[in-house]
């Protein structure tokens, strides 16, 4: 017998710990219900989309019978969010022998399928990242976010293998 969305969902609820067993019962549930799609030849989005609307029902009906739940457990929400990735990527959620995958096993084989981002890229999406996070300081006593901007900047600094000027130049170039 599979998982039930509620027994998964009450997994992570009362789960004071890593490694109870709560994504397996989250990733048995939504294998259970998009097994049948993935044999019938749909894709990976297909399939995402249509478990992604199944999966909202099952939280509004799990809500209205837990109405002091303000929101689902931030661990349910990532553990979604690998499984409706993998499933987009075309990837399943059972090995070989048919037992689930573990998440950072999943995790690791969606990124095993990014294609590297160029140095200029990250710088760019570093910039974006840090212009965001400017914008939305109110005061100059929001240190919080000024240390997470500098520390965006510093790790990009200290990771690009060229020099800042190189990568200045290259942006100029693009832009």
């Amino acid at each position: 017998m599979h998982t039930t969305f509620q027994s998964s969902i009450d997994t992570f609820v009362s789960a004071k710990n890593k490694g109870e067993g709560a994504f397996g019962k989250l990733a048995d549930y939504c294998h259970a219900a998009t097994k049948d799609n993935i044999l019938s030849g749909m894709t990976g989005d297909a399939v995402a989309d249509v478990l992604k609307g199944q999966i909202k029902v099952q939280e509004q009906e799990y809500r209205s019978q837990h109405p002091r739940m303000e929101e689902f457990p931030s661990a349910y929400r990532s553990a979604k969010s690998v499984i409706l990735k993998a499933l987009q990527h075309g990837v399943l959620l059972v090995d070989e022998k048919g037992k689930i995958k573990g998440k950072t096993a999943l995790e690791k084989e969606i990124n095993g399928m990014k294609e590297p981002k160029s140095e200029i890229a990250k710088f760019q999406s570093s910039i974006d990242t840090a212009s965001k996070i400017l914008d939305k300081i109110d005061n100059l006593g929001d240190v919080r976010q000024a240390k997470a901007l500098v520390a965006i900047l510093a790790d990009l600094v200290l990771k690009s293998e060229r020099s800042m000027m190189t990568i200045i130049e290259d942006v100029k170039k693009v832009a």
